[in-house]
């Protein structure tokens, strides 16, 4: 098994320094920087929402989205990932909270 070097932990703990993210200063390009980055085992994007239906009820909503690198081929360089969708829904008025969990075959 491969143990995790110095260079490794750095990428880790210093993601304005790898190539596939935003430098510490300046400006972020969405276009490039909102995409997964092939650099980081773990990524998640979240959606927050509050909203009224045509009734006046209030609502409000949660989404994230996980991609974990599940394995590395080193000869190929190719990656495998495991996915999760959390979600849930708050309907304020009647105090329900509905949260719903999915995972791919593949999560660990």
């Amino acid at each position: 098994a491969r143990v995790a070097g110095t260079t490794e932990f750095q990428s880790f703990s210093m993601p304005t320094e790898r190539a596939d993210w935003p430098a510490s200063v300046g400006a972020i390009d969405l276009a490039v920087h909102d995409l997964p980055h092939p650099s980081s085992y773990t990524e998640w994007w979240y959606y927050n929402t509050h909203f009224e239906d045509a009734g006046g009820n209030k609502f409000s909503a949660f989404v994230a989205f996980f991609r974990v690198l599940r394995s590395f081929d080193a000869k190929t360089g190719e990656r495998q990932y495991a996915h999760a969708l959390n979600w849930a829904l708050t309907d304020v008025g009647a105090k329900k909270y509905i949260p719903t969990v999915l995972l791919d075959k593949a999560s660990p």
